[in-house]
């Protein structure tokens, strides 16, 4: 059997096709994967969100639906829609909230609330001493 040499349909790069029906479009595995990827990138980063929230959080796309909805689609400490720009340029998602000790899922949070969080180690005491120091006089 001889095969044909196409034009990769992702990169341009010529190869040589060597299906039985002559229907290959792609050099390599690759360039099929990439272009399925920018053909479909809303799907897959739906997939790829799903399949974190599981993994990590134990929750189904479902659930943080839900604690969307519960919440408003409001940050659970400061109570206002999440404004911080993924590198997309889109509005990103609020954040899953969870104790590192226990696995829990506590609630969402924007962007800079879980920041603060994780500043803070998820310790109430530092958090306690943050509220004190911004509450007394500056010395200066």
């Amino acid at each position: 059997m001889i095969g044909t040499y196409k034009i990769c349909l992702c990169c341009d790069e010529s190869f040589m096709d060597m299906t039985t029906n002559r229907n290959q479009k792609y050099c390599s595995k690759r360039c099929r994967d990439n272009t399925y990827y920018h053909n479909n990138k809303d799907k897959v980063r739906a997939i790829s969100r799903a399949c974190k929230y599981k993994a990590t959080f134990g929750i189904t796309q479902e659930d943080y639906d839900n604690f969307v909805e519960a919440q408003g689609n409001k940050c659970a400490i400061c109570a206002k829609e999440e404004t911080t720009l993924a590198n997309n340029g889109k509005i990103k998602r609020l954040s899953v909230d969870h104790c590192h000790i226990t696995g829990e899922v506590r609630g969402l949070l924007c962007y800079h609330c879980n920041l603060v969080l994780g500043h803070a180690r998820d310790n109430p005491e530092i958090l306690e001493s943050c509220i004190k120091y911004l509450q007394k006089p500056s010395n200066l």
